[in-house]
């Protein structure tokens, strides 16, 4: 995230995440963005902005198959 961070003065959101795609980063000016923050608004402005989605639509932040 050190990459990252060295260029939070250059865009207003920038998006960073690791090579197998478990953890991301968030990079506003301000700084580093608590990831589950993020998250939460970006959920709840797709629930609210997506009509067509039906009362049955979830958001799984984790899932695990065991078997």
């Amino acid at each position: 995230m050190a990459g990252l961070l060295a260029l939070r003065d250059k865009f207003d959101l920038a998006f960073a995440n690791d090579p197998d795609y478990d953890r991301h980063g968030i990079v506003t000016p301000a700084g580093l963005m608590n990831p589950n923050h993020y998250l939460a608004v970006a959920i709840n402005y797709l629930f609210q902005h997506r009509p067509q989605w039906g009362k049955d639509v979830a958001v799984v932040k984790r899932w695990f198959l065991l078997r």
